[in-house]
C-alpha cells in the first residue's frame, strides 16, 4: 500500500481540539503504519506550560478509497520536554532535619512497632478483678 496524506485532516483535528488556533505549532513528523493504515501526526504543542509537548494525530483509513478518519488527538511530552520528577515515597523523602518537636509523622500501615489502640486498653476482665 502507499502512505496516504491526511496532514491537513490531523492539522483541523489538532485546530478543533485547541483551545486557541495559535497552540497547534509547525509540522514535526509523521509515522506510517501501511500495513494497518494508520498514520500518527506530529505537531508542535504552542502551549503555556507545555513546553516541548507535541501534538499527537492518529488516523486511520479503513481502505485504499476510504478518507482519512481521526482516530485520537492528545498531546505527548517531546524528547526536550519539561516532566515532573519520579515520585518519591514521603517515607523515603524525610530527612532527619525535617522533623520538630511538635511535628506528627503519618506512620506505615505496616509498621510492626503499632498496635491497633483497641489492643492497648485495659480489657473488662481486667477491670473485674480489682
Amino acid at each position: 500500500m502507499k502512505t496516504f496524506d491526511a496532514q491537513s485532516v490531523a492539522r483541523d483535528a489538532a485546530l478543533a481540539d485547541a483551545e486557541f488556533a495559535t497552540q497547534v505549532g509547525d509540522f514535526v513528523s509523521v509515522d506510517y503504519d501501511d500495513e494497518n493504515r494508520v498514520a500518527t501526526y506530529l505537531f508542535v504543542a504552542d502551549i503555556a506550560g507545555y513546553r516541548g509537548w507535541r501534538w499527537c494525530i492518529t488516523v486511520a483509513k479503513v481502505d485504499e478509497s476510504a478518507e482519512p478518519t481521526v482516530c485520537d488527538v492528545v498531546i505527548l511530552p517531546g524528547p526536550e520536554s519539561l516532566l515532573a520528577p519520579d515520585h518519591i515515597p514521603y517515607m523515603d523523602r524525610i530527612q532527619p532535619e525535617d522533623i520538630t518537636p511538635g511535628v506528627i509523622v503519618p506512620s506505615i500501615l505496616d509498621d510492626t512497632r503499632l498496635v491497633p489502640g483497641v489492643n492497648a486498653l485495659v480489657q473488662d476482665e481486667d477491670l473485674d478483678a480489682t
